[in-house]
């Protein structure tokens, strides 16, 4: 082979070990790139997914708040009718639209349903209501005041207001008070 020959074959081989070293590092780096790429991809996934589990605990939260906020109102309408010494169908149909206005009763959960009905037909007393309230964490002043509105609309219903009516306003006034 002559000197030519051999620089130009040089050269080509030159060339091809730096083409191959250029394609190989691309891939290799393109490889890199990928696994990179896949590594920021999962924790940006992994952390959309936190966020997201931490929005649902949110709002289980409220929801589970709201179904707390509505047993208890439910508890204290019906104690309140019950003072009252009797349960119209209008009466209940009242506390309905009061407490669960935010949301139908035929929409709330089974389990709270089947509470409320359990309230309805055997209306539990004052201190169990109040227990009930300070268990929910409902005694802030903004749930209290809300709960007194419901007390208010109960005891209205009628011209008349029995001893027992009087009674049960005047020891949720003491309990609201204290």
């Amino acid at each position: 082979m002559s000197h030519y020959g051999k620089i130009i074959g040089a050269g080509i081989a030159g060339l091809v070990t730096l083409a191959g070293t250029y394609l190989w590092g691309k891939n290799n780096g393109k490889d890199e790139g990928i696994a990179e790429g896949q590594q920021i991809a999962k924790a940006e996934y992994a952390e959309k997914i936190k966020k997201l589990q931490t929005e649902l605990a949110d709002k289980m939260r409220d929801i589970s708040k709201r179904d707390d906020f509505i047993l208890a109102a439910y508890a204290l309408g019906t104690c309140c009718i019950k003072a009252n010494g009797k349960t119209p169908a209008e009466n209940i149909a009242l506390l309905d639209d009061a407490v669960s206005g935010l949301v139908p009763r035929e929409k709330l959960p089974q389990a709270v349903q089947q509470k409320i009905v359990e309230m309805v037909e055997t209306p539990p007393n004052l201190p169990t209501v109040w227990s009930l309230i300070n268990e929910y964490q409902l005694n802030d002043a903004k749930s209290l005041e809300r709960f007194s509105l419901i007390v208010g609309m109960m005891a209205s219903q009628d011209e008349l207001r029995t001893q027992s009516e009087s009674d049960f306003m005047a020891s949720w006034n003491l309990l609201v008070a204290a």
